[in-house]
């Protein structure tokens, strides 16, 4: 399955306005490792369509999103939901750990009951974190 590709056009409708949590692989053409990941993310996105929304963006074709996102190195993948980033994963972990750190199954077991879950915070963005406060 092609991962859709976000852009500043569509990232409201495919991102924020997304009943499912989303998975974005984010990606530079110079960062190999990148589609390494890009390849385990279409396989878990024919697994799990029916709970999480995955998805790709150049970062150098989307600049303003590159830094709404506090990206400080590469490769990443981030989970959002309603547009708010709720765990990012660097590096290239297997198949299995990101299905684990993204918490698919529990996503998916929780939803086969009609309960809404979602999935449990690994991130804080910085302006929540300031530490000057």
């Amino acid at each position: 399955m092609a991962l859709e590709d976000i852009t500043n056009k569509n990232f409201d409708e495919e991102i924020v306005l997304s009943v499912n949590p989303v998975i974005i692989n984010l990606f530079t053409p110079m960062v190999q490792q990148s589609f390494e990941n890009e390849e385990k993310l279409a396989e878990i996105a024919d697994e799990y369509s029916d709970v999480v929304k995955i998805c790709r963006m150049n970062l150098d074709e989307q600049p303003k999103l590159t830094e709404l996102f506090e990206v400080d190195r590469l490769p990443l993948m981030l989970m959002l939901d309603g547009g708010i980033i709720i765990k990012k994963i660097y590096d290239t972990p297997t198949k299995e750990e990101i299905i684990n750190e993204m918490e698919l199954d529990k996503v998916r077991e929780f939803r086969k009951k009609g309960i809404y879950y979602k999935p449990k915070r690994n991130y804080i963005p910085n302006y929540i974190r300031n530490e000057r406060w």
